[in-house]
This record gives structure tokens, C-alpha cells and sequence, in this order.
């Protein structure tokens, strides 16, 4: 069974090319190099570039996964311009992995004109705990909790005075509330 798993997952659809679709693949390839992302030419040429590739699905699926390859800004222009001619089932795999390959280095479609909406969290405010709590052989045991501001860790403070308040001891540790919870019910 893992066998037939493995082989499902690792299944890739192989984009065969004629000698002479390569040849035409790589005349555009070399054409799209040179090409200035804003020039005045490059509209114009994918439009005729278009007019080519129509019904041409395994030439335009094996020119987006070339560019894929290679992330420019022209081939992420061309990915955009092209990728809705596929619509052959068997390349819908190769034109995701193309664009999961441009995402990767920062290549995506912008997401309409609105921005998105930013929803600011409150700051949480959270009490001091303190307890004041009764123990065998000192004159007081003072205990609490204080919790970290953004950034800075919380910590847990206990304080208690032995012979007849003469000696006075304090101590405070990085805490959290489950870790002062435990503390306070051990006490």
C-alpha cells in the first residue's frame, strides 16, 4: 500500500515537446532575457505572443515552468498574462508548482485595490496577585505575581520576615500564572 501512496504523490506530468516546439521555446525564452519589464514593446508582444501559443497548451505549461525556474520580473509578467490559457487537467499541477515557485521569491498577484483590514487587539491588562499567607516559624510570607508588559517576562515575588522582623528575605523569579498557581497551593 505505501508503494501506491508514494507513487500517487510523486506522480509529475512530463511535458513532451517536439524538436521543433523546443527550438520555438527557446526563441522565446532568449527573447523574453532581453526583454525591459517596462518597456513599450513587451505589451505588445505578449498580446502576438498570445495569438501564437492559443490551443497550445503543452508549449505554454513547459514556457511558465522554464520561467518558473528562473524568477524574473518579465517571466512573472508573462506567468500572469498566460497562466489561464492551461486548462488541460493533467498541466493544472505544473502551473501551481510555477506559482508556488514565483511566490517564493516574492513574485504574487496583487490582491485587488482595497487594502486589507487591520484589526488592533487591545492591550492586555492584567492584575497584580498577591497573597498573604499564614506559615509556620516566620513572622509574615508575603507572595506575588506580576505579569510582563509586552516583551518583558513575568515574574513571581515572595518576601517573608523571621525573628521578630530582624531578618527579612526577598526573592523574585521568571514565572508564569500556572507556575504561581502551583507555588501559592504547595504553600
Amino acid at each position: 500500500m505505501s508503494a501506491k501512496q508514494y507513487s500517487k504523490k510523486n506522480k509529475r506530468t512530463e511535458i513532451s515537446l517536439s524538436s521543433q516546439e523546443n527550438h520555438e521555446l527557446q526563441m522565446i525564452l532568449d527573447r523574453l532575457a532581453v526583454q525591459d519589464p517596462h518597456g513599450e514593446s513587451l505589451q505588445s508582444y505578449l498580446q502576438s505572443l498570445a495569438r501564437t501559443l492559443l490551443g497550445r497548451t503543452g508549449l505554454v505549461t513547459a514556457l511558465l515552468d522554464k520561467l518558473s525556474r528562473d524568477p524574473t520580473p518579465v517571466g512573472f509578467l508573462v506567468f500572469s498574462t498566460f497562466q489561464d490559457m492551461v486548462k488541460d487537467k493533467e498541466f493544472k499541477r505544473t502551473i501551481k508548482q510555477a506559482a508556488y515557485r514565483f511566490s517564493q521569491k516574492g513574485y504574487t498577484k496583487e490582491r485587488g485595490s482595497s487594502p486589507e483590514s487591520v484589526v488592533l487587539i487591545p492591550k492586555e491588562s492584567r492584575q497584580v496577585i498577591t497573597h498573604m499567607v499564614p506559615a509556620p516559624d516566620v513572622d509574615w510570607f508575603v507572595a506575588g505575581f506580576f505579569s510582563g508588559e509586552a516583551g518583558s517576562e513575568s515574574v513571581a515575588l515572595s518576601a517573608y520576615s523571621e525573628n521578630r522582623f530582624r531578618e527579612l528575605s526577598i526573592r523574585v523569579v521568571e514565572s508564569s500564572p500556572k507556575l504561581y498557581r502551583e507555588f501559592i497551593q504547595k504553600i
